[in-house]
């Protein structure tokens, strides 16, 4: 009984070994990638991160995306890259995310979006829709009384 309760074991932590190379291996492959695509690259294609007071938002988010923004926002800030802008917006909402996602489901649709992904689960939303002049990202959770947006806008 012992010794096969042991073989289980081994077995066990045979495949669970080998998962965590798989998963370590996979990841390994993708950031040597990464690290030779921009190997002559100059200093001034790095983003350029600028973050919003406490409170205010980025001056680069389009202020027609607060749909249901009743609160100050909880932070702001814009990631500069040689060619588009993305600003990124968090705040709360008293709104549920069943609601809000709605409302942005309508406004992108009226203003022309395009819907690529979204999806709506109790308590949480999220979409990504793009237009001729930027893509929205978008992400919602429901805690308790309030509800988390967190929008994203890149410019083209």
């Amino acid at each position: 009984m012992k010794f096969t309760t042991l073989i289980i074991i081994a077995a066990v932590l045979v495949v669970g070994l080998g998962a965590v190379f798989l998963l370590l291996h996979k990841n390994v492959a993708p950031a040597k990638q990464a690290a030779n695509i921009n190997t002559n690259a100059t200093a001034s294609a790095n983003p350029q991160v600028v973050y919003a007071h406490p409170g205010d938002l980025i001056p680069s988010f389009p202020k027609d995306l607060l749909i249901g923004a009743n609160q100050e926002t909880q932070s702001s800030f814009a990631v500069t890259y040689p060619n588009t802008t993305q600003s990124t917006v968090v705040f709360d909402s008293s709104e549920n995310a069943d609601v809000l996602y709605n409302a942005y489901l309508v406004y992108l649709q009226s203003n022309k979006y395009e819907l690529l992904n979204h999806q709506d689960a109790k308590g949480s939303a999220s979409i990504y829709a793009i237009n001729g002049s930027g893509d929205v990202s978008l992400d919602m959770s429901t805690d308790g009384k309030f509800t988390k947006v967190k929008v994203s806008y890149l410019k083209k």
